[in-house]
């Protein structure tokens, strides 16, 4: 206390002083607080929140104190940094120009290109916030270099992407990278030895199924690879041309290869054109083949649905499937269009005197699914029946019928029907087929002229027939007579009569050898000789001629009188 009497005071010693300051900060709504510490052993450290204009005051005594800028816990503020990070001072008097301002870096990265870096190259740096994305930054790289820098970057979490765009397809990046995207911290210091490392080029596929395929390169090299059907992106590591060969066994997608370019990626399209069926013939080679060329002999002929021919397909040894019980196992394939339906009949283009038959003789197939197709029901083969007969005594070009003694599984037989049709030979023997063996079959034989009679299964015995030749004269050789009834008699009361033709000539045909007796009629006319008794031999053919005289006439006589009584004259 100071009082009106006293002639002098002690000296007035500071106790403490203010330390005030500033800290600036750059980003929206966050907020900060200053911390003392490292003080006397008598001071406790102190904390302020600093004021909406960023300042701060503490009171303290003398001695040296270390501040430090620290963010508050908040939603802006979470990732704050300051500069510096702390600051020691020295309080023998007051400090009013303590300052903190928020931290902004540098952070800096290059691009390790194929070829040449381009200014095509985008980067993205993207502030994450409680797993949240931030505010973006983006540059691309510095003129003719690979490298690129972000500035004033604050600290914190980021995540650093890179992407090469064309200006065909800005949205996408064209470019495969051994890393696209990359975590950073930013911290107070600058950022620095950020590498991205391209990969190669994408190239965008679209197909309509899954297959392998392999991609020749520009250096001769392969890379194989599995295409699934859909869209997706293939990373080509090498720049320049490339040929994608596409390998399915069952699909064929039509020109290959198919050529691209990665300086000029375009969508490349896949699509299947056609399908492959595929189907097999069993040879039962148990059966006497009698030296068969198997390869050259079995076709294959594909026909539509409407029996319109479409082509004529070889066939293949299937070597690993044969030999096993007796069976050559040969496989047939064409090429379809989704949809199509086929007719597959197989036959034996040989020229040899037996043939094969195929069980069943055809298969109806359709191309219904889009992918690979099931195989076509497999086909069994073995050497075709065949008859062989003859006919006694040796008659050539005797017509031999062969009929269906009950209805086929395997070929489009019913009972009755004729399977197949011959002649005999000069020898009088026939041969006849291939045909089907799960039928029986009957022969018939027939020629005209001849009687043939069945004298076991395919034997038959052959009788030349006769004929009797009638002609028939008027009075004079021009005279024409009307129609002569001619009866024709013999032993084992064989009995036919018939009506002479125009001319008075008639034929009796087919007759067996045996007595005959011939006789014509007509009325009003006498024949000389009036019956003909002929003694016919086997195939003899005879002529007879018989000569006709008028002996009566019949009609009206009218005069002018009529009527009246008189004479007719004839």
């Amino acid at each position: 206390m100071i009082l009106p009497n006293m002639e002098s005071i002690d000296d007035i010693k500071s106790v403490r002083y203010d330390v005030c300051g500033v800290v600036q900060t750059v980003t929206p709504n966050s907020k900060a607080m200053v911390t003392l510490t490292h003080g006397p052993e008598n001071v406790k450290p102190q904390r302020k929140i600093v004021s909406e204009n960023g300042r701060f005051c503490f009171e303290v005594s003398t001695g040296e104190y270390r501040l430090s800028a620290l963010p508050v816990d908040s939603e802006g503020s979470s990732n704050l940094l300051f500069s510096p990070e702390y600051i020691d001072v020295n309080v023998k008097c007051p400090l009013l120009d303590v300052e903190f301002s928020q931290s902004q870096v540098n952070v800096h990265g290059k691009i390790l290109c194929k070829e040449k870096c381009n200014r095509n190259i985008l980067l993205l740096l993207v502030r994450l916030a409680g797993g949240v994305e931030h505010e973006t930054k983006t540059t691309s790289l510095e003129q003719d270099n690979a490298n690129f820098v972000f500035t004033k970057v604050f600290p914190g979490k980021y995540r650093l992407e890179v992407k090469h765009s064309s200006s065909k397809a800005p949205a996408n990046d064209d470019w495969c990278w051994d890393e696209n995207t990359l975590d950073v911290d930013v911290g107070n210091d600058d950022v620095t030895n950020i590498v991205f490392v391209q990969k190669g080029y994408w190239i965008e596929l679209v197909s309509s199924h899954d297959t392998e395929a392999y991609i020749r390169q520009p250096d001769s090299s392969k890379l194989e690879l599995l295409i699934k059907g859909g869209s997706q992106r293939i990373c080509i590591e090498t720049p320049g041309q490339h040929e994608l060969y596409l390998v399915n066994s069952c699909i064929s997608f039509g020109t290959s290869p198919i050529v691209f370019d990665t300086q000029n990626p375009v969508l490349v399209h896949i699509s299947a054109k056609k399908y492959l069926v595929r189907g097999e013939i069993h040879v039962d080679i148990s059966s006497p083949l009698e030296e068969i060329d198997l390869l050259e002999d079995i076709v294959v002929d594909a026909f539509k649905s409407n029996g319109s021919s479409i082509d004529k397909i070889s066939t293949m040894p299937v070597f690993a499937k044969s030999y096993q019980n007796g069976i050559t196992v040969f496989e047939y394939s064409t090429w379809t269009d989704l949809g199509e339906d086929f007719i597959f009949v197989p036959r034996d283009s040989s020229t040899r005197r037996k043939k094969i038959l195929f069980y069943p003789s055809r298969h109806q197939f359709s191309v219904s699914a889009s992918g690979c197709q099931d195989a076509v029901p497999s086909i069994t083969a073995k050497m075709g029946l065949y008859l062989e007969g003859s006919v006694s005594p040796a008659t050539p070009d005797v017509h031999i019928m062969i009929l269906a003694a009950g209805n086929s599984k395997y070929a489009m037989l019913k009972k009755g029907d004729i399977a197949t049709e011959t002649k005999t030979n000069s020898d009088g023997s026939f041969f006849a087929g291939p045909l089907y063996e799960d039928i029986g079959y009957e022969v018939e034989a027939s020629k005209a002229g001849y009687h043939l009679k069945q004298t076991g299964p395919y034997s038959f015995a052959c009788q030349k027939l006769g004929q009797i030749l009638a002609h028939i004269y008027g009075e004079n050789d021009t005279e024409m007579l009307p129609a002569v009834l001619l009866s024709l008699s013999g032993e084992g009361g064989y009995r036919k009569n018939s009506v002479s033709g125009s001319g008075g000539t008639f034929s009796f045909n087919n007759l067996f050898p045996r007595s005959y007796y011939l006789r014509a009629l007509l009325k009003e006319y006498k024949f000389t000789p009036s019956t003909v008794a002929i003694d016919l031999n086997s195939g003899e053919s005879r002529a007879v001629e018989f000569r006709a005289t008028r002996v009566a006439c019949h009609g009206f006589c009218y005069t002018v009188n009529w009527p009246t009584k008189g004479r007719c004259f004839c």
